[in-house]
């Protein structure tokens, strides 16, 4: 559940696509991946 004031980012399907290939093509870790391309939980790649 959300708290009060908390807010949330949307991320387009280009940059999904793009972070998921890299995780795909390379040999770096979502969190590694999620600290560069600025996404604040590496479980967002995940999902």
């Amino acid at each position: 559940m959300a708290k009060r004031g908390q807010t949330f980012n949307s991320y387009a399907d280009e940059f999904k696509l793009n972070a998921g290939m890299k995780y795909v093509n390379g040999s770096k870790s979502y969190q590694v991946l999620a600290d560069e391309w600025g996404i604040r939980n590496c479980s967002q790649l995940k999902v």
